[in-house]
C-alpha cells in the first residue's frame, strides 16, 4: 500500500503549489508538439478550464501532478486527463493506477460518462487491467507555411 495522498487542489490555492508541480507537468508539454506551454497550462487551470491534482508523500513532498478538463462531445462528456507527470524515483505505476478510483469519482459527480487519457501508448498497456482499451491513436503531421519545422 502506497503513503501517497492523492487530492484535487481547490482553484485558490493552485499559486501555493504552483513552482513544485509546474516541472512535473513541463515533461508532459514538452512532448504536446507546440500545443501548449506551462503558462497556457497555468492559465487553464486559473479559469477553471482545467483541474489540478497531485500526490504527496508523508513527508508532504508533491511527488507527481496531473490535469483533467472536461471533454464535451455531442453525446457525452468524458473527464479527460491532460498532463501527468512524476518525479520517477519514488512513484510507481502502481500510484497511477490508484489515482482512477478518485478520478473516476470525480468524474462520476460532474455526470461524465467516461475517463480518458490523451498520450503515449505505455498509458494504454498500464491501464489495460483496470479496464481501459486504446480506442485509437494519434499520429500528426505539422503543415509548413514556407518556414522550416524544427
Amino acid at each position: 500500500m502506497s503513503d501517497l495522498v492523492f487530492f484535487r487542489v481547490p482553484y485558490a490555492y493552485v499559486d501555493d503549489v504552483w513552482d513544485r508541480v509546474s516541472p512535473f507537468l513541463q515533461r508532459a508539454v514538452n512532448v504536446a508538439r507546440g500545443k501548449h506551454d506551462i503558462n497556457s497550462v497555468y492559465k487553464e487551470i486559473k479559469q477553471g478550464k482545467e483541474h489540478l491534482w497531485l500526490f504527496h508523500n508523508k513527508n508532504d513532498e508533491i511527488v507527481a501532478a496531473l490535469t483533467t478538463e472536461f471533454a464535451y462531445y455531442p453525446l457525452r462528456v468524458n473527464l479527460s486527463v491532460s498532463f501527468l507527470g512524476s518525479d520517477d524515483s519514488s512513484f510507481t505505476q502502481q500510484d497511477w493506477v490508484n489515482a482512477l478510483d478518485p478520478l473516476e469519482e470525480f468524474g462520476k459527480i460532474h455526470g461524465c460518462s467516461a475517463l480518458e487519457f490523451t498520450g503515449r501508448r505505455a498509458w494504454a498497456r498500464l491501464f489495460k487491467d483496470s479496464g481501459f482499451v486504446e480506442t485509437f491513436t494519434t499520429v500528426e503531421r505539422e503543415i509548413t507555411h514556407g518556414e522550416e519545422v524544427t
